[in-house]
């Protein structure tokens, strides 16, 4: 895995919105939006339980699902960790 860039953030939107019927299979999509996509941080972050230094070099993904609105907010407000490899983006987080 390498940095993300501010250039390659569209590609993670991207990335998160192509995946959506395997990621939430059994949630509403129809009209989910993404309402931030940005460099993740190391530190303030939801992050997994034991550390890892991906963090460093992924994106963080938020959707808005309109159709799970009035759910709690993370299942309506879902976030990815998103990374750029060699062969492709991957989806390898979900914060609770």
């Amino acid at each position: 895995m390498r940095r993300i860039d501010a250039a390659e953030l569209q590609g993670a939107k991207r990335a998160v919105l192509a995946k959506l019927p395997v990621l939430l299979p059994t949630l509403h999509r129809e009209g989910a939006r993404v309402v931030q996509v940005r460099r993740a941080h190391a530190n303030g972050d939801v992050q997994p339980g034991r550390f890892c230094p991906a963090v460093r070099r992924s994106a963080l993904v938020q959707l808005f699902l309109p159709g799970e609105s009035a759910t709690p907010s993370l299942t309506g407000n879902p976030a990815f960790y998103v990374a750029r490899t060699r062969s492709g983006w991957v989806i390898w987080f979900a914060p609770h």
